[in-house]
């Protein structure tokens, strides 16, 4: 019971009562199984004073009858009768009392019998949960005390009175303001008969709404503006199974509750749209058969349909979820171990990279992540070009089951193992319906497959909520459409997308997941911390593979050719010592497997007989380390414009040997390629050619040169 009210609860320890000289067998609720006297029979009586000065006893009754079965008896009957006082002999009672003739009641009511069987805790619960009720039933009983207060301080003056309603009947008039005297009355003995207890003023709500309508003609509500008997009753059947029928047949996604009415009333109802006198429309049976109002409709349907199954026909399950329905649980409370449950997404970078071409913009950069549900760490990364495709989710993988600082590396990102600790890979994951839920998402070795892989809703966030809420935001302009362009490259792009991933599990809070033992140790509420304290205890489902057998699982699959001592991919080389000492050179040009990440080609790993190498890229000449990290989208345009200028070589090379021809020509007057062709050999050996060398090589040959 609360304890903030406007008066304190009266208990019958405040109260000086006379002692009870009679037998123990007393009891505050009595029958008479015979009558007695002026006792009727059925009927329960309360106890209520021994007057030893007056020689009576005084007992109430509120004339509720009883149905006597063994040791049962039980109320019937929920209608507040006045109380009836009945006066017995003092030692009339005594008799009764031992001679058995006045029994206790073995089943005693907690409360008043219009209030049901409903129970003292049962009042208290139904008090907490009608929290929306301006005027409260503890403020109602409060304000009834404060009227009785005046009759509980002279409760056995009132009581020894020669007739104690007349006296009570004055003290309701006196109230401010005044009471009405039966139901004064009615509440002075019902908190007197049943100990005091407050909750016997509660209202009476057992038969709240129970009240049948359905044979009355008369329309109940408000009265109408055309008339307080305009309109019809919607109490019989058939007229509710019509409203539930037009419900039922009309109702639909978007579709409103003004629209399934009117549907109705000319569909169901046949119902014609009329002018009225005023000249406007409303609704006419041509038979003057009754119809509903919109309200009497509403009403109607809303017995048979409740909110949420409203809400669902009109907006879709997604709206409701997102929007209207309550939240179900947080999802992490279904996980205790690191890497129990995953949950990925993608997302795109807001900005578009600068392309080679004159004018040219590089797709879209998709990012996938995927987040740890137990810790909050984001545990692998994976990025594709031209959309969300299926092999953004399996590098993701695979980063997740590589070290991430041999991973970080490979976009030139330096870190060390405690800036992102996580390795390994799961037994449960979750994703969405699209590219993430193809056979291409897959590791190529069936054993690295999840044991468990749920799939996501369609447009459904809140499925996989962890994750999406992880994603970057950014504001939405109104206005004529955006969009942002970058001059970091593909590569560099990722970059900043992996420091981001950094910085989040550092960062982000995820307080919420901290056990009390956790707190206790120390735990600073960050996905980096977290992991770390779970992964020492044990609690880790994550299990550890090869780095090879993760590149052969997760990287891309591409064709390379070796030539002239090096690995060729795109028209780009790529050397490396490894290389080098392997056996793979030799045999000349042939066409070999690797792998790669399509958004950095720095690297590639060729498969040899020996394992798997990495090969760097290479160019002819030394340059900035910043022209190594190329995408896979970077290389085609690459390739597209040394074929271009390959071509244009072609027809340079021509045109400048024919421009050299003839300004060749314009200077000696001598063609630039005349050619006499004799048989034999020339003759620089015999008398002649010796003579006129020397005479001509001291013409060619400069003053002070060298002889």
């Amino acid at each position: 019971m609360s304890s903030a009210f406007l008066l304190p609860c009266i208990t019958p320890q405040m109260v000086d009562f006379p002692p009870i000289e009679v037998s123990e067998q007393i009891r505050p609720q009595q029958y008479a199984p015979y009558g007695f006297e002026g006792l009727e029979t059925g009927i329960v009586y309360h106890f209520l004073f021994n007057d030893k000065v007056l020689n009576r006893v005084v007992l109430v009754t509120f004339s509720a009858p009883i149905e006597v079965d063994a040791s049962l008896l039980r109320t019937e009957g929920v209608d507040k009768s006045p109380p009836l006082l009945a006066f017995v002999r003092r030692d009339r009672f005594e008799y009764a009392i031992l001679s058995s003739l006045l029994l206790p009641c073995t089943n005693p009511r907690e409360l008043p019998h219009w209030l049901d069987s409903l129970s003292i805790s049962d009042l208290l619960a139904h008090d907490r949960s009608d929290v929306l009720r301006k005027v409260s039933h503890a403020q109602r009983i409060d304000q009834m005390l404060a009227h009785l207060w005046p009759a509980l301080e002279r409760l056995l003056d009132i009581l020894r009175a020669a007739n104690p309603v007349v006296e009570l009947n004055r003290l309701a008039r006196a109230c401010l303001p005044p009471q009405n005297e039966t139901r004064f009355r009615i509440a002075f003995f019902a908190y007197v008969s049943f100990g005091m207890e407050r909750l016997a003023l509660h209202y009476a709500i057992p038969n709240i709404g129970k009240w049948d309508r359905s044979k009355k003609e008369k329309k109940f509500g408000r009265p109408s503006s055309l008339g307080a008997m305009h309109g019809h009753s919607s109490c019989a059947e058939e007229f509710q199974e019509n409203c539930r029928a037009g419900y039922s047949r009309f109702s639909g996604p978007g579709v409103s509750m003004r629209s399934i009415y009117r549907q109705t009333m000319t569909i169901v109802f046949g119902c014609k749209a009329v002018k009225d006198s005023r000249l406007r429309m409303r609704f006419a049976h041509p038979d003057g058969k009754p119809f509903p109002t919109q309200r009497q409709f509403e009403y109607r349907v809303a017995q048979t349909n409740d909110l949420s199954t409203r809400q669902l026909m009109k907006y879709g399950a997604a709206r409701v979820r997102s929007k209207l329905r309550p939240s179900q649980g947080q999802f992490t409370a279904a996980v205790a171990n690191a890497m129990e449950i995953l949950v990925e997404d993608a997302y795109f970078v807001k900005e578009v990279a600068q392309g080679y071409l004159e004018g040219s913009h590089l797709p879209r950069l998709a990012v996938v992540r995927i987040i740890c549900l137990a810790s909050g760490m984001i545990v692998g990364i994976g990025f594709s070009l031209k959309g969300e495709q299926a092999e953004a989710y399996r590098m993701a993988k695979g980063c997740m089951a590589v070290d991430k600082v041999w991973f970080c590396s490979l976009y030139g990102i330096t870190i060390n193992s405690n800036e992102w600790p996580s390795t390994g890979l799961p037994l449960h994951e979750i994703t969405d319906r699209g590219p993430g839920a193809t056979s291409g998402a897959e590791p190529c070795d069936q054993a690295l497959r999840p044991v468990i892989r749920e799939i996501a809703p369609s447009y459904s966030g809140q499925s996989k909520a962890n994750v999406e809420t992880r994603h970057p935001k950014e504001v939405k302009l109104e206005g004529a459409p955006q969009y942002q362009v970058t001059r970091l490259s593909i590569p560099q792009l990722a970059q900043r997308e992996i420091w981001k991933v950094i910085e989040s599990n550092l960062t982000t809070n995820v307080q919420p997941r901290l056990t009390p033992d956790a707190i206790c140790a120390g735990v600073l509420p960050t996905p980096v911390t977290l992991w770390n304290y779970l992964s020492e205890l044990g609690r880790t489902f994550a299990f550890r593979i090869p780095r090879e057998q993760a590149i052969r699982a997760y990287f891309t699959k591409i064709d390379l050719t070796i030539d002239d001592g090096a690995v060729f991919y795109m028209g780009l080389r790529f050397w490396s010592h490894h290389l080098r000492d392997s056996s793979v050179l030799r045999g000349g040009c042939r066409p070999t497997q690797g792998y790669m990440l399509p958004t950095c080609v720095r690297q590639i790993f060729l498969e040899t007989p020996d394992g798997l190498i990495t090969v760097d890229a290479a160019y002819g000449i030394r340059t900035d380390d910043e022209e190594y990290f190329l995408s896979a989208a970077e290389l085609e345009q690459l390739a597209k414009l040394r074929s271009e200028e390959q071509a244009s070589l072609r027809v340079h090379r021509e045109a400048a040997k024919a421009d050299v021809s003839e300004r060749f020509t314009a200077e000696t007057g001598m063609p630039y390629e005349q050619i006499e062709r004799k048989p034999g050999r020339a003759k620089r050996g015999n008398f002649a050619s010796l003579e006129e060398a020397r005479q001509t090589m001291p013409l060619l040959r400069p003053k002070g040169g060298r002889k």
